[in-house]
């Protein structure tokens, strides 16, 4: 897919850990469900299914920064998005809340985060915003800023 500029993969174990625990309960009071003649069990198979793929999806963060874009993927590439660096006005730094992980809608734009950290501000010259989590935010600024330099000296 290209030369990476910068290329870093968080993993968001909090998260991961709270929702394996959280399938590992469910799918054991399916399976006792189902070995009682219940029939709460098919729901109960679906929400550990449902809680499998949420670990699957929502439990990794990939930042992807080649010569013309920035790409925030989670869950392998599943989810994400792909900004122009031609396109971006301003960064800034911020910290993410403990009560503000995953994927969200925010105002004027999205927010990417999979743990409690620091991220950065990415403002759009549309003026969408993407809050973007990160356990290494002065090397994903400092590769951010550089790229689009370099993309601005090219155009």
């Amino acid at each position: 897919m290209g030369d990476y500029i910068y290329k870093n993969t968080m993993t968001g174990w909090g998260l991961r850990v709270l929702l394996a625990c959280m399938t590992g309960y469910v799918a054991v009071r399916a399976w006792n469900e189902y070995l009682g003649g219940g029939d709460a069990a098919w729901p109960l198979f679906a929400a550990t299914c449902i809680l499998a793929l949420a670990m699957m999806l929502f439990t990794s963060l990939t930042v992807e920064i080649t010569a013309e874009d920035l790409r925030v993927s989670m869950g392998g590439g599943f989810i994400g998005t792909t900004l122009p660096l031609a396109r971006i006005e301003s960064t800034e730094s911020t910290a993410i809340p403990w009560y503000s992980v995953g994927l969200k809608r925010i105002r004027r734009g999205w927010m990417y985060s999979v743990s409690v950290s620091d991220a950065l501000v990415v403002t759009m010259d549309d003026q969408r915003r993407y809050v973007i989590g990160t356990d290494d935010a002065y090397a994903f600024g400092q590769a951010l800023e550089s790229a689009r330099g370099k993309a601005g000296s090219v155009n």
